[in-house]
């Protein structure tokens, strides 16, 4: 059975503040969710002063609603949460003749979507210090006999519609290379 026919999108969890004067909190923190019993839905806390109030409640969405809404993202979850399984399957539901993510294909849709693991990116890194994440992406696609598709790449990059898809960055091979890979990918966002 292919990926997409067995995968369920997943559900992000964001845990929302209430105040007494019923102003709520910027969402901060979102994790794929994995567990949420009922006495996590509803808590009451008190501040120093008795007639203040906070409440708080976990909200739940689609990942695919949450992803349409910015132009960049960050998938964090403990290890075998489904971070790279999601990944995956965005990137091929963008490849799609027929998208099961409308939101993320709508907003995504027009970007060429290049999938590259963090840990190439390093080791590629460690061997060539002095590599530009071009130099990189180029690697990548010989790697795998496809330096022809190279060009679609700079082509994405130049009219800004390269969608890069950086799955384990916390699979480094060194600290230090991993910050230097880090800081290249910063400045490429």
């Amino acid at each position: 059975i292919s990926l997409s026919e067995r995968f369920v999108v997943p559900h992000l969890v964001n845990n929302e503040t209430i105040l007494s004067s019923n102003s709520r909190s910027k969402p901060n923190v979102f994790d794929l969710a994995t567990d949420l019993s009922d006495e996590s839905d509803r808590r009451q806390e008190t501040f120093s002063s008795p007639a203040e109030t906070k409440e708080s409640r976990d909200v739940r969405f689609r990942v695919d609603d949450w992803i349409s809404t910015s132009k960049r993202a960050l998938i964090v979850g403990v290890a075998g949460s489904g971070k790279t399984t999601l990944l995956r399957y965005i990137l091929l539901d963008l490849l799609s003749p027929e998208p099961t993510l409308p939101a993320v294909a709508k907003q995504l849709g027009r970007n060429l979507p290049i999938w590259i693991p963090f840990a190439y990116w390093t080791h590629t890194l460690r061997r060539e210090p002095g590599a530009s994440i071009l130099d990189v992406l180029r690697g990548w696609f010989h790697s795998w006999g496809e330096d022809q598709l190279f060009s679609l790449v700079q082509e994405a990059i130049d009219d800004e519609r390269l969608l890069l898809i950086v799955d384990g960055l916390d699979e480094w091979v060194d600290e230090p290379t991993g910050t230097l890979a880090f800081a290249q990918f910063e400045s490429f966002l």
